[in-house]
């Protein structure tokens, strides 16, 4: 497979809100007046491995709170999360573009979103 492939199957299934260079961002109504953002980022690898990220954002998450975000994501199947500038903190998960498949993509992403948007209202309340 490839990214040129990837970004077919995101086309043709997701709305997508904005494009930069490799990295698209999506948003989704996830209910109750709730949305959440997801960022899907190509990344290749020294070794010429292509890979898709998915970042899912959580918010600024206080100190205090950091060692019960880590728990709650830890609730999930797959992926962890990881801090940017301004203390953000997104739910992340990766994906081998060799191992893409529809169904692997639709549910990573799944994964990784409703992660976020369950950290976020239990830890965040949000």
């Amino acid at each position: 497979m490839t990214w040129d492939e990837v970004m077919t199957h995101i086309r043709s299934k997701y709305k997508v809100a904005d494009q930069k260079g490799n990295i698209t961002r999506l948003d989704f109504d996830i209910g109750d007046g709730r949305s959440q953002d997801m960022l899907i980022d190509y990344q290749q690898q020294p070794n010429g491995e292509e890979w898709i990220k998915f970042y899912s954002k959580i918010g600024q998450v206080p100190p205090s709170m950091l060692v019960g975000a880590l728990r709650e994501a830890n609730t999930y199947i797959s992926g962890g999360l990881v801090a940017f500038e301004n203390d953000e903190v997104w739910a992340r998960n990766c994906c081998l573009i060799a191992a893409f498949t529809p169904v692997v993509f639709d549910r990573t992403l799944e994964v990784t979103l409703f992660m976020a948007a369950h950290v976020k209202h239990e830890v965040l309340g949000i």
